[in-house]
């Protein structure tokens, strides 16, 4: 898991770099910030869980949101044939409730059990240009499962997501 990180964070000084991400449940305890020019992909989407236990409060400027994952000023990068979960304590969001109504505050509630701590959002995309998610499970966000601010030609491609705290 450390190697993956410094792995990631060596793309900075670099001019690109590509990762592949081997079969594995991956816990991590710091957000990843992708750098432009990087390709990070795992063998496959189902066999590839990076776990995410960061806290972050309600910030209501999505440029300032805490994130898993950020694409922050990132150009021509990639995430492909990951599922990126995120883990508060051993609590999940609520499911498998009908949903007879637009908003149902015992599914969906902000401040889960009096807890300000869960406002992650899994992928952001801060100030970015051309960049790619693809084939991602975007699993158990805190808040916000992808935020896209002030970027351009992203795209969001055969992704499945679900659930989140707030």
């Amino acid at each position: 898991t450390e190697g993956l990180v410094q792995a990631i964070s060596s793309s900075h000084k670099k001019n690109g770099l590509y990762i592949q991400i081997l079969e594995g449940d991956y816990h991590l305890k710091s957000s990843i910030s992708i750098p432009s020019n990087t390709i990070i992909e795992g063998v496959s989407a189902n066999k590839c869980l990076l776990t995410f236990t960061i806290q972050g409060h309600f910030i209501d400027d999505p440029m300032q949101t805490v994130s898993a994952v950020t694409f922050s000023e990132s150009k021509n990068s990639v995430i492909k044939n990951l599922t990126l979960n995120y883990q508060f304590n051993d609590h999940k969001p609520k499911a498998g409730l009908s949903y007879t109504s637009l908003w149902r505050n015992d599914i969906f509630s902000n401040n889960p059990n009096g807890d300000t701590s869960r406002y992650v959002g899994l992928v952001a995309f801060k100030n970015s240009e051309n960049c790619l998610l693809d084939n991602c499970n975007i699993i158990n966000a805190g808040t916000d499962p992808i935020i896209v601010a002030r970027s351009k030609n992203i795209s969001i491609v055969g992704c499945y997501v679900s659930g989140s705290f707030n």
